[in-house]
């Protein structure tokens, strides 16, 4: 049994129009152009029950939560939560507060080039990412080809200095040289 005691969350709404959320906002222009770059928010820090902290930031397009969410206003924080759907429900509960959306569950993919003579990957990409810090159990399903049904692969403990997040937020295991691409994950 494990408990999640740290989860950092964001996602992109490309379309935009999502109210800023944080300390203070930074208008930025280019200097030798004077176009208008897109502004800057820092996070905004939320005290909760018993000495616990989210952070909270929004831009406009990019959501970001990250914290402690089994601690999060809870009295009987001792077990803290198992699931992700836990601990995005407590995120998304907070976001609500802010008037932002909900984390939701959503992946997408494109055609990524490769070199001279190799043919093109296909990338899948999550519009919420989630990272649990330290050392953690994921299931991981692999997938061969597109439309094929991923299978479960086993259940592997990954800790956070063994990996990178890539572009497209894919995952790197440095040791192996490996890239992780993320298909569905259970929200």
């Amino acid at each position: 049994m494990f408990f999640i005691d740290q989860l950092f969350m964001q996602q992109d709404h490309h379309e935009g129009n999502l109210p800023f959320v944080g300390r203070h906002v930074i208008e930025r222009v280019e200097l030798e152009t004077g176009e208008r770059l897109p502004p800057s928010v820092n996070q905004k820090i939320l005290e909760g029950s018993f000495s616990t902290k989210l952070t909270i930031r929004c831009d406009g397009t990019r959501v970001r939560v990250e914290g402690n969410p089994s601690r999060w206003q809870r009295i009987d924080n001792l077990f803290g939560l198992q699931t992700l759907d836990e601990c995005v429900a407590v995120y998304n509960h907070v976001l609500a507060t802010y008037d932002l959306p909900p984390f939701t569950k959503n992946t997408r993919f494109s055609h990524r080039q490769s070199a001279d003579g190799k043919p093109s990957r296909t990338i899948y990409e999550q519009d919420a990412y989630v990272f649990l810090e330290g050392r953690f159990p994921t299931l991981t399903k692999v997938q061969l080809d597109e439309g094929q049904e991923p299978y479960e692969a086993g259940l592997y403990t990954f800790h956070s200095s063994s990996y990178v997040v890539n572009n497209f937020n894919s995952v790197e295991l440095k040791k192996y040289g490996k890239i992780i691409v993320p298909l569905e994950v259970e929200l």
